[in-house]
């Protein structure tokens, strides 16, 4: 089932709150989050908000806010680019 415009741009603000600003990561989550969102309503007979808090629960962990001792305690981003950022390292 593809989401409509109104459910994408649900998506976006969630990502907006959560802080995913690098585009790169925000393509690559977005893309992600919606392709989830969409597997699991052609799946299962239910609708977009259960679906999309279910999925957006799934992601919090690693969209929390963060920073590292590597690149100043005074720079925080979402836990999943520090992550990545560091592996770059």
């Amino acid at each position: 089932m593809e989401l409509t415009k109104e459910q994408i741009a649900r998506v976006q603000k969630y990502l907006d709150v959560k802080g995913v600003k690098f585009i790169d990561f925000r393509i690559e989550i977005f893309d992600h989050i919606v392709s989830q969102i969409e597997e699991i309503l052609r799946d299962e007979c239910t609708d977009f908000e259960t679906v999309f808090y279910q999925v957006t629960n799934e992601w919090n962990n690693q969209l929390n806010s963060t920073s590292s001792f590597i690149f100043g305690l005074a720079y925080s981003a979402p836990k999943v680019v520090i992550t990545k950022a560091k592996k770059k390292i």
